[in-house]
């Protein structure tokens, strides 16, 4: 059967395109988070989207006006994360600053001037490297579809069997030629090679975690 990716869910391409390499090759952060990609998408997706989902709040403050946003950012369960106070803004905002300084002092809420440093080896977040617009979707989608079917060749040659050209494997695939050629086999074999090339690059960075996929240039 010929490979026919289509999806325009980002998640699970990241999902198949990890189903592409091996654990072993994972960082190792991927490795005590994630489980392997051998059970369908939505029972992995189940299991592993909160490894996907930021690490940590960052945002540095929340205006509470009335019940209605005191209920949405009070957590009964994480009370010591949390810290109310209600400002007398008549006063001059030099002596607010002053006091919510202050009071940060006493209860040893003071940080490092500058960018915060996170230790990515207790981070349970895997980033997107960018978020892709529909083309670029659509084109991992091809790069997938289009591995799969070379190394399904590969495993032939591997057995002693004569693999396919690569114009063949983009004639199966029903991908358009770059251009209107003279040598269309020729033409199909450089279309093909290019999105090879594309997917073995993506390949080598899912593996890296974080901000790596979908790279592949």
């Amino acid at each position: 059967m010929v490979s026919n990716v289509n999806t325009e869910n980002i998640y699970e391409l990241w999902y198949l395109w990890l189903k592409t390499t091996e654990p072993e090759t994972w960082t190792p952060l991927m490795r005590e988070t994630l489980v392997d990609c051998a059970e369908p998408f939505d029972e992995w997706w189940e299991e592993c989207k909160e490894y996907f989902l930021p690490a940590m709040d960052t945002t540095p403050l929340w205006v509470i006006e009335n019940e209605h946003d005191y209920a949405d950012h009070h957590d009964e369960s994480d009370l010591e994360n949390e810290l109310i106070i209600r400002l007398n803004v008549g006063l001059p905002a030099s002596t607010l600053l002053k006091a919510v300084k202050k009071l940060l002092d006493e209860r040893n809420l003071t940080f490092p001037v500058g960018r915060p440093i996170f230790d990515d080896s207790a981070a349970d977040i895997f980033e997107l490297y960018r978020r892709p617009d529909a083309p670029t979707i659509r084109a991992l989608c091809t790069m997938l579809n289009v591995y799969t079917e070379w190394s399904k060749e590969q495993k032939k040659k591997d057995r002693g069997e004569r693999p396919d050209p690569m114009w063949k494997i983009g004639q199966r695939l029903g991908l358009l030629e770059a251009s209107q050629s003279d040598e269309p086999e020729r033409t199909m074999t450089a279309t093909v090679s290019r999105y090879l090339k594309w997917a073995k690059e993506l390949r080598k960075n899912i593996v890296k975690g974080s901000k790596h996929f979908p790279k592949y240039k």
